[in-house]
């Protein structure tokens, strides 16, 4: 019977034939509000999905930031002591917040390379400008 009540939560009012006659007995709803209070009873929000994965937890400890980025929980705890990663300490643990690690992470991106040959060629041109601009100011001068 716990099936049904689960299977009648998940489905809309709207759903439901106009003559459907729901009959629910004492036992069984008591034994589904116990499975919701301990936890077992599944919510519409959480369909029977064995692909539904709950959303990340923002607070991690150094064995969940170790991981997350792929680094040795020592590198993380050297990281922490130089200052290099943000971090948050109370009594003695420390803790991180995952959107900040996240951000951390792609803080250091490095160009591909057709930007870096973009950049080259955009300096170049702007220093044969520069060379240009200085030779005709010369030739200004001369011809005062």
């Amino acid at each position: 019977m716990t099936v049904f009540i689960k299977l009648f939560l998940m489905l809309s009012f709207k759903e439901l034939p106009d003559q459907l006659r729901l009959e629910i007995r004492k036992s069984d709803l008591e034994g589904f509000l116990r499975e919701l209070l301990e936890g077992k009873a599944m919510s519409p929000s959480q369909p029977n999905n064995p692909d539904f994965q709950p959303a990340p937890k923002e607070i991690l400890t150094v064995d969940e930031v170790a991981e997350l980025t792929g680094l040795a929980k020592q590198t993380i705890y050297t990281n922490v002591c130089k200052r290099l990663i943000p971090h948050y300490k109370a009594r003695r643990k420390v803790y991180f917040k995952r959107t900040e690690i996240l951000e951390w992470m792609l803080q250091n991106r490095r160009e591909t390379q057709s930007e870096v040959n973009s950049k080259a060629a955009d300096f170049i041109e702007a220093q044969k400008v520069k060379r240009i601009d200085r030779s005709s100011r010369q030739s200004n001068k001369s011809q005062s």
